[in-house]
């Protein structure tokens, strides 16, 4: 940083007067030269010095820290948070939600972490019959795709994207657990197929059980207000 204070043009000039003035015998020039150029880089060190300090201050202050209360435990919360959550099923709901986590994402600086769970057991035989698990495997891979595509348009990086199989509500808390997830967001109801079965539940357990604060997103009704 010192250096850097004797880099520019005007130095530069000024530093060639000053050995041109000791060149031509002007002895008490040169030496006022210099020393104008000595006092001219102590003043920018410093100046740049209380600067640097003072942006490590700032930042420190950004962050802030404390606990929330989940179920029954006390868990630390750190804004700005280091890794953001959205599991998304693929409806309407899911997507303002995979919106929502994206903007946060870029506020903050978040990592963003794409989350689809395949799950089948709690349907019974009758929804197996009709969602076959290679279907539900492939509609899979479109979810997190569209989500991640979402992620890419918004210029948005890093992006971790994963589909997982399991109980969703479990699966979703493990994952959180797991890769120290700060916050999540998550939509209220899935599309009106498979997803709405397991979705429209496990927002809410989630919610209730998250070791993590959850922002709930709803789909606005026509008229701008939020369906419950």
């Amino acid at each position: 940083m010192l250096v850097n204070q004797f880099t520019s043009v005007i130095v530069l000039l000024l530093t060639v007067a000053a050995v041109a003035a000791f060149v031509l015998g002007d002895i008490t020039e040169g030496t006022a030269v210099f020393a104008v150029l000595v006092i001219n880089g102590a003043i920018g060190f410093v100046t740049e010095m209380r600067a640097i300090r003072s942006m490590e201050s700032l930042q420190e202050m950004t962050e802030v820290k404390t606990r929330v209360r989940r179920s029954g435990d006390d868990q630390p919360l750190a804004y700005p948070p280091q890794r953001i959550l959205v599991p998304t099923d693929g409806s309407r709901r899911a997507d303002l939600a995979v919106m929502e986590g994206i903007n946060a994402a870029k506020v903050t600086g978040a990592r963003l972490h794409l989350l689809h769970v395949v799950e089948t057991g709690s349907l019974g035989p009758d929804a197996r019959s009709v969602l076959k698990e290679g279907e539900l495997t492939e509609r899979a891979h479109d979810v997190i795709g569209e989500a991640f595509q979402k992620a890419e348009e918004a210029s948005l990086n890093p992006v971790t994207s994963v589909t997982e199989h399991g109980e969703p509500s479990k699966v979703i808390r493990d994952y959180i657990a797991e890769n120290e997830i700060d916050p999540a967001a998550m939509g209220t109801h899935g599309k009106p197929d498979f997803s709405r079965y397991v979705m429209s539940d496990v927002s809410a357990k989630i919610v209730r059980t998250s070791p993590v604060p959850v922002m709930w997103v709803r789909k606005p009704d026509s008229d701008g207000t939020f369906d419950s």
